[in-house]
């Protein structure tokens, strides 16, 4: 069903007076009465002090796996959690009972148990059910953390995903169904190379690029520095959002500090990737961070969190203003206070610094390198990982040395050593690598 771009987006998750508690702790950490829908295509950003519960709503919400002693049972004391299936179908709740797969496995043992000791087919039954039960709860919990995905910083939660001996390719798009190895390499090539991944030398320059970090099989996940895994990570959950031959894209991105430990240049990078997948895959995000300006470069709305409690929320523009008014005390308190740091800072930077300082110090760079970076080609998929044909009409795009190419069109002439020339419409004949060329339609 074609959806209405009168209509509102529809609703893909929401919770009804949600609640819960810690183990430990139960009066400083935890959930209150929270109520909130994340709708298809929209974006809530989500600001709060430190322990007032952001991460415990994102993990609640993502029915969240965790490494360790964050790990646990995520199922809300109060509440229900919903994620409503584009595609059709009934809605999902991923904290149904039973919570654990234990006690479904402890019931199946009885039932078998008592089947074998009185040789009845009643016993018999029940060991069946209590299996087909167990393995229904898996399934939806499969089924949900696959379209609701939870990206974090937390708990070195990106190296508990990636195996240190992943290659890249297998770290970014291994997880795609319906791909072959060929295209699965081909699509994170182009990701990685979007976003900026490079290795650098002991000099600063360019030692490799992301074609040659791909091709490189003794390039593994255990190679990474902190900042290069949490981008391979992130990279990973949006692989689905830009490949239309895999099953299985998310219809929520729940981004827990997920830009945390990228630099200056990959971080923009990354921020348009999500919006893209916002825009062109009509995902919801859940966006927590403690950066005011990723909050602005991302979303429609944002709420504030304290004590467990979602205790204001409005248009993105107008909440993260300070001094807002009719602002709850809590968000009032925590934008006066970020925003004060700030102005501290452009204080601090002095008038002898260039305005390009200040901009920087402001945030305002971030937002124009953002809205300065070309949109990923949304008509046919870039990844491609057929050779292009001799002759082949294609358009330059991605350069960053030679960025004065971007967006000339021209012709296949060949390739040789890993490169393509490329004759340009003014007779320019230009080398460049597969991930750079877009191929153009007949």
């Amino acid at each position: 069903m074609r959806h209405d771009p009168a209509a509102p987006p529809p609703v893909v998750l929401e919770c009804e007076d949600l609640a819960f508690d810690y183990d430990t702790h139960k009066d400083a950490f935890g959930l209150r009465d929270v109520s909130l829908r994340l709708r298809a295509g929209r974006a809530l950003g989500v600001i709060g002090l430190n322990g007032a519960g952001k991460s415990t709503l994102c993990k609640v919400l993502s029915a969240a796996e965790l490494p360790g002693a964050a790990g646990g049972d995520w199922r809300p004391l109060r509440g229900r959690v919903a994620w409503r299936p584009r595609g059709g179908g009934a809605a999902v709740d991923p904290h149904a009972r039973w919570r654990a797969s234990g006690h479904w496995l402890a019931a199946a043992a009885a039932a078998a148990a008592a089947a074998a000791a009185a040789d009845g087919r009643w016993a018999a039954a029940a060991a069946a059910l209590a299996l087909a039960g167990w393995w229904a709860a898996r399934r939806r919990r499969r089924r949900y953390r696959a379209a609701v995905v939870y990206c974090s910083s937390e708990h070195d939660l990106a190296a508990h995903v990636l195996e240190d001996a992943w290659p890249l390719a297998r770290a970014v798009c291994g997880h795609l169904a319906g791909l072959d190895a060929a295209a699965r390499a081909a699509l994170a090539e182009r990701l990685l190379d979007w976003a900026g991944f490079r290795r650098y030398g002991d000099d600063g320059a360019v030692a490799a690029d992301a074609a040659a970090c791909v091709a490189d099989a003794a390039l593994t996940c255990g190679a990474l520095s902190g900042g290069q895994r949490q981008l391979v990570y992130l990279l990973r959950c949006l692989a689905p959002c830009f490949a239309p031959g895999a099953r299985g894209a998310p219809d929520v991105l729940v981004l827990d500090e997920a830009f945390t430990g990228l630099d200056a240049r990959v971080k923009p990078r990354a921020l348009r990737l999500v919006r893209e997948a916002r825009a062109g895959a009509r995902v919801a995000l859940l966006v927590v961070s403690q950066n005011l300006h990723e909050l602005a470069a991302l979303c429609d709305e944002c709420a504030c969190v304290a004590a467990g409690r979602l205790v204001d929320r409005g248009p993105a523009p107008d909440f993260l203003r300070p001094a807002r008014p009719g602002a709850h005390a809590a968000a009032a308190f925590y934008l006066d206070a970020y925003w004060a740091l700030e102005r501290d800072m452009r204080a601090a930077a002095g008038p002898a610094l260039p305005p390009e300082a200040l901009a920087r110090a402001a945030g305002a760079e971030l937002r124009r390198q953002i809205a300065g970076l070309p949109a990923l080609r949304r008509w046919g998929p870039p990844w491609d990982p057929r050779a292009p044909a001799r002759g082949a009409a294609v358009e330059v795009g991605g350069l960053e040395a030679q960025r004065r190419f971007n967006g000339r069109r021209g012709r296949v002439l060949g390739a040789g050593a890993g490169r393509y020339r490329v004759r340009l419409a003014d007779g320019q004949v230009l080398g460049v690598r597969r991930c750079h060329l877009n191929p153009l339609r007949p």
